[in-house]
């Protein structure tokens, strides 16, 4: 659990400042791009995943709680309909085939997030 969140953190850090600092860049990657109203947006994405990354930071080393729980399950439903989204986005063409790398990493996180959220034995800490 611990790698999964300390995982977490660093690629929500590293999506988060790159649209935080250079969201056109990054998402000419893409083949995405942006207009001042979508530079804003992006930049608000960027905001949240940082601090996204700092939940799951603070997070990896908890012990056993409802808060704990009520954080694996928000990552979980992010992480779901970030992959959800993403597929979309590479299907319609909104995004090129480097989208498939951004539904890859949602649908590891929602799995990961997902199988915590949903065992039935306690939440193990520190592992």
């Amino acid at each position: 659990m611990k790698t999964l969140f300390t995982t977490h953190a660093f690629v929500s850090w590293l999506f988060g400042l790159a649209l935080l600092l250079v969201p056109v860049t990054m998402l000419a990657a893409y083949g995405i791009t942006l207009n001042p109203g979508g530079i804003v947006i992006a930049r608000l994405l960027g905001g949240a995943f940082v601090g996204l990354g700092v939940v799951a930071w603070l997070a990896r080393g908890a012990a056993p709680s409802e808060a704990l729980r009520a954080i694996i399950l928000g990552i979980a439903v992010i992480a779901t309909l970030g992959c959800l989204v993403s597929i979309h986005g590479v299907l319609s063409n909104a995004s090129n085939a480097l989208g498939w790398v951004t539904v890859v990493l949602y649908g590891f996180f929602a799995v990961g997030f997902g199988s915590l959220a949903t065992a039935k034995a306690p939440i193990p800490a520190h592992t």
